[in-house]
């Protein structure tokens, strides 16, 4: 279970940085 959610947050990490990516105006920080 444990490899399970290691590869859902490394999906969703890259999901994060590729609407970033898209978006530059609107930094989430």
């Amino acid at each position: 279970m444990l490899r399970e959610q290691f590869t859902f947050w490394i999906l969703f990490f890259n999901l994060s940085l590729v609407l970033v990516c898209l978006s530059p105006a609107d930094p989430p920080v």
